[in-house]
């Protein structure tokens, strides 16, 4: 099979491996591949989850992990915080925010589905 779009986000390149492998007709046009959230449609960020988020990165083991357990314990109104937080300059924040993502309930409207297997 050849791809002949050079410009494709990983997500989408993702989704036509995933259509491939099941058998299924693969383009590269915008409007065969669902609609992802955007950024810019991300829930606002309240200051104190990214104060939070921040803290992840801090200097002492201790700060990092009162951080990462208060997040854990605020749950899903944390998460936009956490999303954000995936985006950060910092490793430590990265890594720590992809964890707490595996934990954090996923119930929104816009989630993945569940795998039903």
């Amino acid at each position: 099979m050849t791809v002949r779009c050079l410009r494709i986000s990983k997500v989408k390149a993702a989704l036509l491996l995933i259509a491939a492998l099941a058998g299924q007709s693969t383009n590269c046009s915008a409007d065969s591949l669902p609609a992802l959230p955007s950024a810019t449609t991300r829930p606002a960020v309240d200051t104190a989850y990214a104060t939070l988020v921040e803290q992840l990165g801090a200097d002492h083991p201790a700060a990092r992990d009162r951080a990462e357990a208060a997040l854990m314990s605020a749950g899903q109104r944390a998460r936009p915080a956490v999303l954000a937080g995936m985006d950060a300059t910092a490793p430590e924040i990265r890594a720590r925010c992809a964890q707490l993502l595996e934990r954090l309930p996923w119930s929104e409207a816009s989630d993945p589905p569940l795998d039903a297997a």
